[in-house]
C-alpha cells in the first residue's frame, strides 16, 4: 500500500477514536444503580431482616388443579401420612364393548389394581426421606400394607390437599399381614368381583387407597405415577398405552378379554 494511504487511513481511524459514534442517544443501563456501587469492585449485599412470613400454597388453583400432579405419593413419615385418591369412569366399560349383562360376578375371572413406582424409589430402594436409613441401599425388600375402601362421597377435580375425605369402614382391598411388595409394578390383587358390579350398576365415588395400621410399614412417602405423567423415563417400562396410572385391570370371561380402566381423577 502507498505510503500517503497508510498515513491517511490512521489519521481517519484517531479521529473516529476521538468522536466517537453520534448516531444514537446514550442508553440508560447504569443510570440508576445505588450511590457507592463500584461496578469494578462488585460486592455481596445480604439482606437479614425479615420483611413479612406465613403459608405458601401448594398449588395455585387458578393456574393448575391439584389433580394434575405428575407424581401420587403414600406413605407415612414423621406423623405425617399420604393417600392416594382414584375415580374410575365405568361408562369406559360399554365403550369397550362389554354389554350391561355381561357385567355379572359369574363373568369375571380376576380383578387387580396395577401402580407403577416411579423409578427413583424403586432403583434406591428407599423412600422420600431426609436422611437414608443405614443398609435401605442394599437391597432390602421395601414392605407397605395396602387398604382400599370406597369414599362415601363423589371425588371431584377440585379436590385440595387436607384431611381425608371419608371413606366406607369396609375394606375392598387390605395387604396380607406380611404386606405387598414393593418397586416396580405393584399390584392389589383379588378385589371381589361385587365391588365393580355394584360401581358400574349403582355408580363409583371413587376409591382412596391409603396405608394400613401395621407399625412394620416401611417408613417414607413413596411416589407413583399419575394419569398426568409425562416423563415416561421415570416409570420401569413403557406400556402401549404410555399410561401408568394406577388401573383397575379386569379379566372378563366372555368376551375374553382383558380390559384395563385408567383414571378419571388421581389425586
Amino acid at each position: 500500500m502507498p505510503k500517503y494511504l497508510k498515513l491517511l487511513s490512521t489519521g481517519l481511524l484517531a479521529l473516529f477514536l476521538a468522536t466517537g459514534c453520534t448516531s444514537e442517544l446514550p442508553n440508560s443501563v447504569g443510570t440508576d444503580l445505588p450511590d457507592g456501587l463500584d461496578s469494578g469492585n462488585p460486592e455481596r449485599i445480604v439482606t437479614v431482616d425479615v420483611v413479612a412470613d406465613g403459608n405458601v400454597a401448594l398449588t395455585d388453583p387458578d393456574i393448575i388443579n391439584y389433580s394434575d400432579n405428575e407424581v401420587l405419593y403414600f406413605g407415612h413419615q414423621d406423623g405425617e401420612e399420604t393417600s392416594i385418591l382414584v375415580k374410575y369412569n365405568m361408562a369406559d366399560i360399554d365403550s369397550a364393548g362389554i354389554a350391561p349383562e355381561q357385567v355379572n360376578i359369574d363373568n369375571i375371572s380376576s380383578i387387580k389394581l396395577r401402580m407403577w413406582m416411579i423409578n427413583w424409589y424403586k432403583d434406591h430402594n428407599t423412600a422420600f426421606l431426609d436422611t437414608i436409613p443405614e443398609g435401605r441401599d442394599t437391597g432390602v425388600t421395601l414392605k407397605r400394607h395396602y387398604e382400599v375402601h370406597n369414599l362415601t362421597a363423589e371425588l371431584t377435580e377440585d379436590y385440595a390437599p387436607g384431611t381425608e375425605p371419608e371413606f366406607a369402614p369396609g375394606m375392598i382391598y387390605e395387604s396380607p399381614s406380611e404386606g405387598t411388595p414393593g418397586g416396580g409394578s405393584v399390584l392389589l390383587e383379588n378385589i371381589a368381583f361385587q365391588v365393580l358390579v355394584d360401581w358400574y350398576t349403582n355408580g363409583h365415588n371413587g376409591i382412596i387407597i391409603r396405608e394400613g395400621a401395621q407399625p412394620d410399614s416401611t417408613n417414607g412417602f413413596f411416589g407413583f405415577a399419575s394419569k398426568e405423567l409425562t416423563h415416561f423415563a421415570e416409570v420401569p417400562t413403557l406400556l402401549p398405552e404410555d399410561v401408568f396410572a394406577p388401573g383397575l385391570v379386569i379379566n372378563f370371561i366372555d368376551p375374553d378379554i382383558t380390559l384395563t380402566l385408567w383414571p378419571e381423577i388421581d389425586t
